[in-house]
């Protein structure tokens, strides 16, 4: 096998066990998630997870490879995009981060990742049109 290949070989186990990751992550946040109050039904979970996946594949800090799937959950909702505080919802934002981004010191790459989330304009309609 040529290293080219071996190469391409190595990257796409990569991505395929990032991805593998990333929706065994999600898919457990999901299960363990209210909807409107209810619990989501395999199917929405199923619909929503290549959904955050594909969204999780872009390092937040810098647009590289991700390789390490994450989840945030902001203390203070509304700084991120919710528009008013509605006691019992949990906003969770999941994003990815490559090894450059997630070497950084503790303190840096947190005020980094809520920096770009809070100014990020996340596409929900995808989302939301699979709950509603």
């Amino acid at each position: 096998m040529s290293l080219n290949k071996w190469k391409q070989k190595k990257m796409q186990e990569r991505a395929d066990a990032f991805a593998e990751e990333s929706a065994r992550i999600v898919r457990a946040v999901l299960l363990d998630s209210k909807y409107d109050g209810k619990v989501m039904a395999p199917e929405q979970v199923a619909a929503l997870v290549p959904l955050f996946v594909e969204q999780m594949r872009i390092c937040i800090g810098c647009g590289g490879e991700s390789v390490i799937p994450s989840l945030f959950i902001p203390y203070k909702p509304w700084e991120f995009g919710v528009p008013e505080y509605v006691p019992g919802k949990t906003r969770m934002l999941f994003y990815g981060l490559c090894n450059s981004c997630f070497s950084l010191p503790e303190q840096e790459r947190t005020i980094l990742v809520e920096n770009k989330l809070r100014v990020a304009e996340r596409d929900l309609t995808g989302a939301e049109a699979v709950l509603s």
